[in-house]
């Protein structure tokens, strides 16, 4: 059985744990700048208050850490926020709408962030989330951006053009 205690990645009380993992072959390692838990079709990493995903080189680094001692298994879904990165992977076996993280434009992410962020009419910014799938046959990234009276977002293709805007009302 393995017990985590998760920062809160939205900077709330950071002493309650999460529950122990079902999966007896889920790994866990923790050190002073975050958490990462990795089972065979999920890993979640989870940074420490000093550091973003945002940062140079920081979504990269998560991946790798996330993909250690997986042969090009290919993702379902990847969610990212401020500080905290799930991949959701294809089982093994099973044929799924896939894609493979390495071919993300992790150079463009923090620009598109900053560009939801300032473009799409919300009033004080406070938080947003990037999620990244095939599931419609090409690999799609959808930033959304949510503030104190709205929410809203923009898409882009797997090389950071953005598509489509919905910005709030």
């Amino acid at each position: 059985m393995i017990l985590l205690f998760l920062p809160d990645p939205f900077g709330g009380d950071s002493s309650a744990s999460s529950p122990p993992s079902s999966n007896p072959s889920a790994a866990a390692s923790s050190s002073t700048s975050g958490t990462v838990t990795s089972s065979s079709g999920l890993g979640t990493i989870t940074l420490g208050r000093d550091r973003s995903m945002l940062d140079k080189g920081e979504l990269r680094r998560s991946v790798a850490t996330l993909t250690k001692g997986r042969a090009a298994s290919p993702a379902i879904t990847l969610v990212v926020q401020e500080r905290m990165m799930s991949v959701v992977f294809t089982p093994a076996g099973v044929r799924a709408p896939g894609f493979q993280l390495r071919s993300l434009p992790y150079e463009r992410i923090p620009a598109l962030v900053e560009n939801a962020r300032t473009t799409l009419g919300i009033d004080s910014p406070q938080s947003w989330q990037l999620t990244a799938d095939r599931i419609t046959g090409t690999l799609t990234i959808r930033i959304t951006v949510t503030g104190p009276d709205s929410t809203a977002s923009l898409e882009a293709d797997g090389a950071g053009k953005v598509l489509r805007r919905s910005p709030a009302p």
